[in-house]
């Protein structure tokens, strides 16, 4: 049979059983969707999976913290005793919340385990408020990033920690508060942090939004 044959049968056999053919196209068009739509969820929630495990921390980095322990070395499960060493959390919790810190010696000693190639120590900062210009103060928390993690970011970029200048990503919630527009427009302006020191005295520092 000749091509031409061939598709003038095809031609009308597709006209002359119209339900079939009507059920044909829309199987397809069926088919075509779903697998673009599950192709578009898995590349939605590897995604959201990669952005989540990066604001936790990098994929090489690992945080430790000291456990209390009491007089017998025990994990302590009751009343613990005092420890001159414990402080002040500084993160949300109960009120009156603390860790042990971690000493020089500590350090020492994580820095000789087989594989870790750096050991930092993480220091908390409570601030009093954030400002912008002469706006509002409020009240805002602190944090750093280690190296390799990163936040999802509506716009900008990471903080540089090789920049000459204090540079600082700012909630999306507290740029409308602060008066520094939308988004777009807070990237390049400069707030204020104030905080406390153990005397008592206040200090101001200022940074730059990017």
């Amino acid at each position: 049979m000749r091509t031409v044959d061939l598709v003038s049968s095809a031609v009308a056999n597709t006209f002359r059983s119209k339900t079939r053919t009507i059920l044909t196209i829309l199987a397809i068009f069926v088919g075509a969707f779903t697998l673009t739509l599950t192709s578009g969820l898995g590349t939605g929630i590897n995604a959201y999976i990669d952005d989540t495990v990066t604001s936790i921390g990098a994929s090489d980095v690992m945080t430790v913290t000291k456990t209390p322990e009491s007089a017998t070395g025990v994990v302590a499960t009751g009343p613990v005793e005092y420890n001159p060493d414990a402080i002040a959390s500084g993160q949300p919790g109960p009120p009156g919340q603390t860790v042990v810190a971690i000493t020089p010696d500590d350090l020492e000693t994580l820095s000789g385990i087989e594989g870790v190639l750096d050991v930092q120590a993480t220091r908390t900062i409570t601030p009093d408020f954030i400002q912008a210009g002469d706006g509002d103060k409020f009240v805002i928390g602190v944090g750093s990033l280690v190296a390799g993690q990163s936040v999802p970011l509506v716009t900008g970029t990471d903080p540089d920690d090789s920049a000459a200048e204090p540079q600082a990503l700012i909630p999306v919630a507290f740029v409308e508060p602060l008066g520094l527009g939308d988004p777009d427009d807070a990237i390049g302006r400069t707030v204020s942090i104030a905080i406390t020191d153990a005397e008592r005295t206040q200090h101001v520092i200022t940074a730059t939004v990017v």
